[in-house]
């Protein structure tokens, strides 16, 4: 056996005993001779590749061009080259990255960067009827939408990558829900957002007591009822559910005194029609007379 870095010769090797011992025998070893290992990189744009000799010596790459390797290889001896970690947004392949060192230093293996394939996220709107919808793209890229139609965002995925589509803000009549999520898989992909009326509820009571005149009962301080006969009343005003109305008193008759009850509260998912508006007023009179 050999050492496998070492050549070996033999001298006096052979020959007939005669009587006497041999001790001329001489093996003589040198080094085998050894060789770099590289090549050339290109296309690379940001980051760093990583390149590996044999799995034992590992290259950080951050320029295009010629790299070397300090490990020598012993003629004869095999190597192989392989890659590591690749930039995040590139891909990198090798070629003549393996053979065996025939005595000279190997130049030939070539590594080359491409861009990795990115994709488009898009989607459509519907429903909207005024203001606009915020649609983010995994809380890094918004959108304003003021209108129906498709959208697209500037932001591309690279395959593999999630993507969710979220809403910031809507308009503040109109309930929106986005449907969008996923991973990326070798395609363009699209989402929706489709917009719809908040319900909304009408605010009413009873006006009794009322004997003459009209009596001016306000809803939120937006919008004025000049009430003139008793019996129900309802605002054209509509309320969102989970907001507040306050309904008061304006205007009042000469000579009245009129109170509101339940006349506060918050909207939950019907109409209000318990408010009461209750007037007094003074007591009739009459005239005195007669015949002479």
């Amino acid at each position: 056996t050999i050492p496998s870095v070492s050549q070996c010769v033999l001298a006096n090797a052979d020959g007939i005993i005669s009587d006497a011992n041999v001790t001329n025998i001489v093996v003589s070893c040198t080094p085998k001779a050894t060789y770099s290992i590289g090549g050339t990189l290109t296309g690379l744009t940001a980051g760093q590749v990583q390149v590996r000799l044999n799995g034992s010596e590992t290259l950080d790459l951050t320029t295009n061009g010629r790299f070397t390797f300090a490990t020598k290889i012993v003629d004869g001896q095999e190597y192989a080259i392989t890659l590591g970690a690749n930039p995040s947004t590139q891909q990198c392949v090798i070629t003549n990255g393996n053979g065996a060192v025939n005595g000279a230093n190997v130049r030939s293996a070539s590594i080359t960067c491409m861009p990795l394939p990115t994709y488009n996220v898009s989607g459509t709107l519907s429903g909207l009827t005024d203001g606009l919808v915020q649609v983010k793209l995994n809380g890094t890229e918004t959108l304003n939408l003021t209108a129906n139609g498709g959208f697209s965002f500037a932001t591309r995925l690279f395959d593999g990558q999630s993507y969710v589509l979220t809403l910031g803000t809507m308009p503040s009549n109109q309930q929106c829900v986005a449907s969008g999520s996923g991973v990326i898989n070798g395609t363009n992909v699209s989402g929706s957002v489709s917009c719809s009326p908040i319900p909304s509820y009408s605010i009413g009571g009873n006006l009794s007591g009322l004997t003459s005149g009209q009596v001016q009962v306000k809803l939120n301080d937006i919008e004025t009822l000049n009430l003139a006969a008793n019996g129900n009343f309802a605002f054209a005003t509509k309320i969102i559910s989970g907001q507040t109305y306050v309904v008061t008193l304006g205007n009042v008759p000469s000579g009245f005194q009129c109170a509101i009850t339940n006349g506060s509260g918050a909207v939950s998912g019907g109409n209000i029609s318990n408010i009461a508006v209750m007037c007094t007023g003074p007591a009739p009179t009459y005239t005195i007379g007669g015949t002479l």
